[in-house]
């Protein structure tokens, strides 16, 4: 699917060619709520973005999967949607602690 893949190794990455930067350098917001109509029926973004943010509860629209994929993906990874899961894996990253995440459980992975 688009801006998603499995690198050589075996693990799930998500990329933006023309903006590819480690999830290190990446401010994960929480998309914000509209305070009024008019910000919610508005044609652009009316709170600022800043150059790094990364809105995870966006990445559906983006991954370019039929509803009934995308509902899936969102029930089975549901963190993956969660900008406070992609801050602790940043904390994570910070304190030297970096997980295997293997995309399949040790059963249904091939030999």
């Amino acid at each position: 699917p688009k801006n998603f893949g499995v690198s050589r190794h075996g693990r799930a990455v998500f990329y933006d060619y023309d903006e590819l930067c480690l999830v290190s350098d990446c401010v994960f917001r929480a998309w914000p709520k509209p305070g009024s109509p008019e910000e919610a029926m508005a044609d652009e973004p009316w709170f600022l973005v800043g150059p790094r943010d990364v809105f995870p509860e966006r990445f559906g629209p983006f991954m370019g999967l039929p509803a009934q994929e995308l509902a899936a993906v969102r029930e089975h990874y549901r963190h993956l949607f969660d900008p406070a899961w992609w801050q602790g894996l940043q904390a994570r990253f910070a304190a030297g602690d970096y997980p295997d995440t293997p995309p399949y459980s040790a059963a249904q992975r091939l030999a």
